[in-house]
């Protein structure tokens, strides 16, 4: 708390008084730095982008992570050790290490500034941890439910929407707000 307190308080001060007692308290609040930060450095505009970029990257990480956690967690098939563990490979990669070759590629194909290209990046780095939280997640929910479900005759997308998707709505929501 106290690096975000420390914010704060600088954040009302001038440059004179930051650097000459940078643990005080600010003698008077300064309004005018967020007029200059709105005005000259544009900080609307790049929350504007935040919130697009973050909203964007959330949906579909979160859409697809849990189709693929669904499948990965209830289904049996062949490779299927394997798949999860290509997703899950896919954290040992860190995303400083591609966005140099990924700008460089992206400005040879002109595609640079453009919100679906970031989200869908941003959605792409998401999806492992997405994949890893969620598969273990709904490896917990009892199967007994989806197989009362199924004689009852209720199909895929009914247990989904009756079992699946309440018992995970919240950690989705939770574990994608912690990766953006």
């Amino acid at each position: 708390i106290y690096p975000m307190v420390f914010s704060i308080f600088c954040s009302f001060k001038g440059n004179l008084e930051i650097f000459s007692s940078f643990t005080a308290l600010p003698k008077k609040l300064r309004i005018e730095n967020y007029l200059t930060a709105w005005n000259v450095g544009n900080i609307g505009r790049y929350f504007l982008n935040t919130i697009i970029l973050a909203v964007g990257t959330l949906a579909i990480s979160g859409l697809f992570g849990a189709m693929a956690s669904y499948v990965l967690a209830k289904f049996k098939f062949r490779g299927k050790s394997k798949i999860y563990l290509l997703f899950i490979s896919g954290m040992m990669i860190p995303i400083q290490a591609v966005l140099i070759p990924l700008s460089y590629i992206f400005g040879k194909l002109g595609i640079m500034n453009n919100y679906p290209v970031l989200i869908l990046l941003y959605a792409a780095f998401c999806f492992p941890m997405t994949i890893l939280i969620l598969t273990g997640f709904m490896n917990g929910i009892p199967t007994e439910l989806e197989e009362a479900m199924v004689i009852d005759g209720a199909n895929i997308f009914q247990q989904i929407k009756a079992v699946e998707w309440p018992a995970i709505k919240d950690i989705v929501l939770i574990q994608l707000i912690m990766q953006v």
